[in-house]
């Protein structure tokens, strides 16, 4: 197994992974042909009460719906795809790198201490699930939404820069915020996984005692207690982050709203900018929150993959553990 993220999903799918490329490098250029629909709606067919012109534009909206979502039907197709075969892979190559290629009892116990039946259950249940999950989207979503956000942003540049500059202005603070505030969420959510596989393992040990016995074990309530207190503080930090966003967020369409106003009040520019800028500020606000998920889904991602990497042994007592199948 490759010990970096990325080198393991180039290894497992090239091919799948350029093809969905492909796919969503057609679709986020398309994020921009709404907003000059509906500002030629407004500024040329309605201002100048041209139905012929109307129905031509509503016509090119209709056919527009159409083809973007063929694309993104095609794309999320391709990423689901990409999904099963991921997770079906990394269940086969944590089967076979910890039970095929040196079986449990030949394991060097100095060099694995904590490796168990629970541990391995966890692996191959809603770690490799997760991680699957991200394989799928770990080049098309960055793409997909950064590509949206330079495309609508390019278009109200265009448009109206310095409306366009003064919205934008808002969302630089969570360029600083949001990558504090994730290292620490990283951090008691290496806590949590961490937690959970010690439970696991000490669920399998202690199977026969707790048939014996009504009482719930004190090592289990504190590992419980250790759970519940990780995912808390991550909790917390990502709520809190969560409400700074939102709260500067609504700033962006108010700047807009504002700034705009006053440019239509002096004749600097038509109303049917402001209509498409603010729509172009709710299609910012989406890439925008999945960009920052998927900062926060990489982390989690290359935390879990490091975990499960560090878990396989790397050699047995007779010689040296031959590579996995990655086929």
């Amino acid at each position: 197994m490759p010990e970096k993220l990325y080198s393991y999903i180039w290894t497992v799918s090239p091919r799948r992974q350029i093809l969905l490329i492909v796919l969503t490098v057609m679709v986020f250029p398309l994020s921009m042909v709404p907003l000059e629909l509906q500002r030629r709606i407004i500024d040329d067919a309605v201002t100048a009460k041209d139905l012929d012109l109307l129905l031509l534009l509503g016509g090119g909206y209709v056919a527009f719906m159409v083809v973007h979502g063929s694309l993104k039907f095609l794309m999320n197709l391709q990423r689901g795809r990409i999904v099963q075969a991921s997770a079906a892979h990394l269940r086969e190559a944590v089967y076979y790198c910890i039970y095929s290629v040196v079986p449990p009892e030949k394991w060097k116990r100095d060099e694995h201490p904590g490796v168990d039946q629970g541990t391995v259950i966890s692996m191959l249940s809603s770690e490799v699930e997760k991680l699957g999950q991200f394989i799928g989207g770990s080049f098309s979503v960055p793409i997909l939404q950064g590509g949206t956000m330079i495309a609508v942003l390019g278009y109200m540049i265009w448009v109206e820069p310095a409306v366009a500059l003064i919205g934008f202005a808002v969302y630089a603070p969570q360029m600083i915020i949001v990558p504090l505030m994730q290292q620490r969420i990283n951090s008691h959510n290496q806590d949590y996984v961490d937690r959970v596989r010690r439970l696991g393992d000490f669920i399998v040990e202690n199977a026969e005692n707790a048939k014996r016995s009504k009482d719930v074990p004190r090592k289990f309530r504190a590992l419980v207690d250790q759970m519940f207190g990780a995912k808390m503080s991550a909790e917390q930090l990502k709520f809190l982050m969560k409400f700074i966003r939102n709260f500067i967020n609504h700033l962006g369409p108010l700047s807009i709203l504002v700034v705009g106003g006053w440019f239509v009040m002096n004749g600097r520019t038509e109303i049917g900018t402001i209509v498409a800028f603010l729509s172009g500020f709710e299609r910012l606000s989406t890439p925008w929150s999945e960009l920052i998920a998927f900062y926060r889904e990489v982390s989690n991602a290359k935390m879990k993959y490091r975990m499960l990497v560090k878990t396989f042994p790397t050699r047995s007592v007779e010689g040296e553990v031959p590579k996995a199948r990655l086929a």
